[in-house]
């Protein structure tokens, strides 16, 4: 679920909430959309950017795509394996989804 998604089931009165997002509320009304930290927005932003070349066709993970992209955002080399153990943690929790999703 994303808040977009959330907002328009709003409007078409599927809900019966009324939220403009989650970066407007302390916290999301259906506990649907977690709330980022600020000090995780500057991670977030860089692997979204990595996500499109990220994995690649057959499930597997396109590491080269993290290095581009710290590379094309001039990231600093004292905060590149701070940024790659995050990677590497999303990269987990999707993976574990993949698995629950199997079954």
């Amino acid at each position: 679920m994303t808040c977009a998604i959330c907002r328009r089931a709003q409007k078409d009165g599927f809900r019966d909430i009324r939220c403009k997002g989650i970066e407007t509320v302390p916290e999301c009304p259906t506990n649907e959309v977690p709330k980022l930290m600020a000090e995780n927005e500057p991670f977030w932003f860089v692997f979204q950017r990595m996500l499109p070349g990220l994995f690649d066709g057959y499930g597997g993970v396109n590491f080269a795509a993290i290095i581009q992209v710290l590379d094309l955002y001039g990231v600093p080399a004292g905060q590149r394996p701070i940024v790659h153990d995050g990677c590497l943690t999303v990269i987990g929790a999707i993976r574990e989804l993949q698995e629950q999703n199997k079954k």
